[in-house]
């Protein structure tokens, strides 16, 4: 009791492919039964498949907050590269300082936690590594895809108001 979650939050689950979805969980299934090393391995699975998405929301927030910022030049750049732990230390560095709470970087936390349990430790290590990760990986996934969404929403809105004020008659004398 609560019974146990097998479904991600919904921010989450927006930030997915239906592929992913599926590992995840899978994740949480192993998680649930103490098959920590096979969690682990699921989310970086997910992580290693979302990467590039994860690059494209990171380098759209810095936009907005440092948009002469010399890592948005490399963005296509490192998407392109095959090795992870490039991309993920790319994706650590690019990670704006709103989504840095407490000046912690959740993605660099989320390498190194998977990289220790899949190399050496039991499954019951292993567990609460994936715990440390899930966190940090919903933190960054909910907190940017939230801020994409609401950026976008207001956007659309405030393109309505202008559109609504600029068809607005004049007043007659």
């Amino acid at each position: 009791y609560p019974p146990l979650e097998l479904e991600p939050p919904p921010l989450v689950a927006a930030g997915m492919q239906k592929g992913d979805l599926a590992l995840y969980r899978r994740a949480l299934t192993c998680r649930h039964s103490n098959f920590g090393i096979a969690a682990v391995a699921y989310l970086r699975r997910i992580v290693e498949n979302r990467t590039n998405f994860l690059i494209d929301l990171i380098a759209t927030r810095l936009q907005e907050e440092d948009s002469t910022s010399p890592l948005l030049l490399r963005v296509e750049e490192v998407k392109k590269d095959r090795r992870f732990s490039e991309k993920i230390e790319f994706a650590a560095d690019l990670l704006p300082k709103s989504v840095r709470p407490g000046g912690q970087n959740p993605i660099s936390t989320l390498h190194s936690l998977t990289s220790e349990a899949l190399h050496g430790l039991s499954d019951e290590e292993s567990v609460d590594i994936f715990d440390r990760c899930q966190l940090a990986f919903e933190h960054v996934i909910k907190r940017l895809k939230q801020d994409q969404d609401e950026d976008q929403e207001f956007k659309d809105a405030m393109k309505t108001l202008t559109e609504k004020a600029t068809k607005k008659p004049s007043p007659s004398k």
